[in-house]
């Protein structure tokens, strides 16, 4: 009878350990279905910009035209910075996806447009001193070229305050982080004007360096900050209020335009003090490129170091040292073509003299747009930018 009893007190002993592992088996399987469960709720990264952005070079346009699909400029840095944002979205439960707005060949103004949001700018020009917007992205208008995200006939800046009020009203997925990149194409317009001997005569000017160092301090820097800072107005006023990224400038033909170096980093102090004061508001931040992209080195280097230390940067961030951009540009300038032998062995010969002349040498051009590396540097400095904003 007592070994019955025994037996029994066994069984349900038995029974119990059984039921208690169970239910840990049951919740552990439930722990783990909860930490592998794919996140659902729809956020999203909005960049606006130029080429730089949109993730072109001029590489990939040669080898996919005509159709130049989009497909072919993803891994830009908002593409990078984006699978970074998308971690830390994941792990709250939230899908992040970048809306990459960018046009290449736009300017500050064609950011900004001639619809109504121009209109309004100026209606205001009294106020904020607005001397117009342009028609955007000719890119798609023009040229028919399809975009990253289509969003019609109107400017950036109006897509993009679509998107952010609808955000606001919650009504569409939540705008999580904004990142603006633009003025570049600004730069190059005046430079090619500052060429124009009818432009110079105009103007007054005896030189091109003459006619970009003065439009740069007189006209065209300020209207870059203008417009920056206008279109970040515009898309404060939807009611966003998250950190606002801003990416500077970087210079791919310092050895091309003289003193250039100077120019831009003249401008990227400009807009980060304008950063700092807070003159365009309450989390923007600034990533600063140039002190990476254009090493001005140290004051115990000679000259020559100072060059090469500068050109090996340029060729690491920058597509100007890729011998395919290199060869078509030679080829377009001499009227010519080339065979890779002879292609090889004028970059050879340029290598050579260019290193070792002091200070000096004739510089091949490539393409201005950024590398892999490149890439990865903006993505890096926007990311803190975005963190400390």
């Amino acid at each position: 009878m007592s070994a019955k009893n025994g037996l029994t007190r066994s069984f349900r002993l038995l029974g119990c350990l059984m039921a208690v592992a169970l239910l840990a088996s049951a919740l552990f399987a439930s722990a783990a279905s909860a930490k592998k469960a794919p996140p659902t709720n729809p956020t999203t990264y909005i960049n606006l910009g130029d080429s730089v952005s949109y993730g072109y070079t001029n590489e990939k346009f040669v080898l996919n035209f005509p159709s130049e699909p989009p497909s072919a400029f993803e891994g830009g840095y908002p593409n990078l910075l984006a699978a970074k944002l998308a971690k830390k979205e994941a792990k709250v439960g939230n899908l992040l996806s970048l809306a990459n707005l960018a046009c290449p060949g736009e300017n500050s103004k064609g950011l900004i447009g001639n619809g109504p949001i121009a209109a309004f700018l100026e209606s205001k020009k009294g106020e904020n001193g607005f001397t117009g917007g342009a028609a955007p992205c000719g890119w798609h208008n023009t040229n028919g070229f399809e975009r990253h995200v289509e969003y019609g006939t109107v400017s950036q800046l109006e897509a993009a305050v679509g998107m952010l009020e609808a955000s606001t009203k919650k009504e569409g997925p939540e705008v999580k982080d904004v990142t603006l990149q633009i003025g570049s194409n600004d730069e190059l317009a005046k430079l090619g004007e500052c060429a124009n001997p009818t432009y110079l005569a105009e103007h007054g000017f005896t030189s091109f360096i003459e006619c970009v160092e003065k439009e740069a301090a007189t006209t065209l820097f300020p209207m870059i900050i203008r417009n920056i800072g206008l279109t970040i107005g515009v898309i404060r006023s939807t009611g966003y209020t998250g950190p606002i990224g801003l990416l500077g400038f970087y210079n791919p033909q310092s050895f091309l335009v003289s003193g250039s170096d100077g120019l831009q980093k003249q401008l990227n102090e400009a807009i980060e003090a304008t950063v700092e004061a807070k003159l365009f508001g309450e989390k923007v931040g600034f990533a600063n490129p140039f002190k990476k992209t254009n090493p001005q080195g140290k004051k115990t280097q000679t000259v020559n170091q100072k060059k090469l230390a500068e050109l090996a940067a340029i060729c690491l961030y920058t597509e100007e040292c890729n011998p395919f951009d290199r060869k078509l540009e030679a080829e377009k300038a001499n009227k010519t073509t080339y065979t890779a032998e002879e292609w090889a062995a004028i970059e050879a010969s340029f290598n050579m003299k260019f290193e070792k002349e002091e200070g000096g040498g004739k510089f091949l051009p490539g393409d201005i747009h950024p590398t892999k590396a490149g890439d990865e540097l903006f993505a890096k400095a926007l990311g803190a930018a975005l963190k400390k904003a």
